[in-house]
C-alpha cells in the first residue's frame, strides 16, 4: 500500500463522515486526519484520505456529493 492522498477537506466532521460512508459503500477504504485545534475547532480542517489507486473514483464520488 502506498501513501495516503487527501481527496476532501472540511471543518465539519459530520460531512467528512458522510463522504467516508459514500466511499465505503463503493468499496473504497478511507481514513481521516483531524488537524483542527482542540481549543478552537474553527481553526484547521479534517482531511479525508484514500489510497493512490482509488483517487480518481473517490474524487468523482466527492464531486457528486458536493453537487447535491
Amino acid at each position: 500500500m502506498g501513501e495516503w492522498v487527501n481527496i476532501f477537506s472540511d471543518t465539519n466532521l459530520q460531512r467528512v463522515q458522510i463522504v467516508m460512508g459514500l466511499l465505503d459503500h463503493e468499496g473504497i477504504q478511507s481514513v481521516f486526519f483531524n488537524q483542527q485545534d482542540s481549543a478552537y475547532p474553527s481553526v484547521g480542517e479534517i482531511n479525508l484520505m484514500v489510497n493512490p489507486e482509488d483517487v480518481i473514483r473517490a474524487k468523482r464520488i466527492v464531486e457528486k456529493f458536493q453537487d447535491e
